[in-house]
This record gives C-alpha cells, structure tokens and sequence, in this order.
C-alpha cells in the first residue's frame, strides 16, 4: 500500500489541478495520432469532411473541454476516496505536504523497468500468437504511423490520462466499494477485494480499447483476445504497482511500456509474417 496511515477526507485541489493539468496534457498529445487516424476510421478525406457535425478544431476544442469536466471529477473522487483506504499519489502528495519521500528516483526507475518488460512481453505475445492470426493489414498500417506521433501519444495520453482514470478512479472506486464489506480488521481494503479491484478494471481497461479496434480491423475472436489479453495484462500490471507503489509509479510503468511496443511495431509485424 502506497502509504500507512488514514489520510484527512479532504481534498486537495492544488493537487486536484497538477494531475489534471497532466490529464489534459496528454489528451492534446494524442491530436497528431487522431488526425492521422481519421480519415482511415471516417473511410476518406471527403467522408471526414462531410461526416463530422462541426468544423474539425470545434471538435478537438469540444473534446477538450469534456476531458476537462470528465478528468476534474474522476481526479477529485480517486483522490477523495483515496485519502480513506491509503491509495493515491503519495510522492506528489508528500511534495505538497512538504515532506519529499527520499528514494523517488530509484522507485521510479524500478516502476519504469517493469514498464519496458511489459512491453516486451506484450510484443512477443502479439508477433508470435495474435498477429499470425488477426492479419498483418492493421498492423502495418499502424507501424507506418510516424513513430514520433505514436510515442507522443503512448507516453503521456496511456501514461498520465488513462492511468488518471482507470487507476486513480477505477481501481480507488471499485476498492473502496469492495472494502466496506471485505477488509482487513484495519478497515483497509483487503488484499483480495484490492486484487478484485484491479482485475475488474483491467477487464474495462481492454474493453475500453475494443471500439477502435472495430473500426481498424475486422472484427473477430481473435482480434477481441488480442484486445483483452494485451490490453489485460498491461492493466494488471499497472493496477498492481498502483496499489502497491501508488499512482506515480502506475504511471511510469505505463510510458515506459510504450516505448517497446512502438518501436518494435513494426518487427512483431515482420515475425508474424514469417509465422504466417
């Protein structure tokens, strides 16, 4: 558990705002991989300019300001429940409390390497089992990607924004459900209902990546395990060193998996091909 004693239930909206400013951070890094998207989900350039409701910056300013709203609420809830079963960010939350937790560098160096294992395992999963079956189309085509463009992405939407909301909010949430009936004699979540906690959220995580999958590649038993099993065990992953470590640690974890799993694209795509 990222800290050892019952926090105040007060909320700490300095810290409420570096996190979401992060959030949104990460949200405009994905702006270069989007456009590069569109017009392959909306079928051509035309089909985009005909099919979107308003002009293209209304929808990234749209976009922006419901991140804003969406973001705000889960950052002060996760923070807010946090505080009462000792999840959270506790390196930030010790620098706002003045008292930097010696050690950050080595912590975060350790969540980082892990990050990369994961990576690599992720990509010998997919070159070796899922891309032989699921077609190389997709793949390629996302390795062509400029790389610059899917690591802005992976590194700051992945690493701060979706760890903001599946780990801070989530996991916080769904262990502090299951902590009012199943905890230890201290009141904290115990280790199963935590372990509960992070499986679900896992689950949801890969879930969440199913509907763009569906507009790249055609959909098939294949695709969707590739979507839940990657996507899964990446989440569980972060969801352990949440609980364990804390936010920050989650979040390094998740950049650092990137990192592999974009430049190495394009060779899973190439072993699976002499696979096939």
């Amino acid at each position: 558990m990222p800290s050892h004693t019952v926090k105040p239930r007060t909320i700490d909206w300095p810290l409420v705002l570096i996190l979401l400013a992060g959030g949104l951070i990460g949200f405009l890094s994905t702006i270069p991989l989007i456009l590069q998207w569109l017009p392959r989900l909306m079928g051509s350039e035309a089909d985009l300019t005909k099919n979107l409701p308003m002009p293209l910056p209304a929808v990234f300013a749209l976009g922006f300001i419901q991140n804003t709203a969406i973001l705000g609420a889960a950052i002060a809830t996760g923070l807010a429940l946090g505080k009462q079963i000792g999840l959270g960010a506790p390196e930030l939350e010790a620098w706002r409390a003045h008292t930097p937790r010696p050690g950050l560098a080595r912590r975060l160096t350790f969540a980082a390497v892990i990050g990369l294992a994961t990576g690599f395992v992720l990509i010998a999963l997919d070159a070796f089992i899922f891309l032989p079956h699921t077609g190389l189309g997709l793949a390629k085509w996302m390795a062509d990607v400029p790389l610059w463009k899917r690591v802005l992405a992976g590194l700051f939407y992945g690493g701060i924004t979706e760890e903001l909301i599946t780990r801070l909010f989530l996991v916080t949430v769904l262990a502090w459900i299951l902590g009012k009936f199943w905890r230890n004699p201290d009141g904290r979540p115990a280790p199963g209902a935590l372990w509960t906690a992070i499986l679900i959220t896992s689950v949801l995580f890969a879930l969440g990546h199913m509907p763009i999958a569906m507009r790249l590649g055609e959909l098939t038993p294949w695709l969707i395990a590739r979507v839940l099993v990657l996507n899964g065990v990446a989440g569980t992953v972060y969801g352990y060193l949440y609980t364990r470590r804390g936010l920050e640690s989650a979040m390094a974890a998740h950049a650092a998996t990137h990192i592999p799993l974009q430049i190495l694209a394009g060779t899973a795509a190439s072993i699976a091909q002499g696979i096939e």
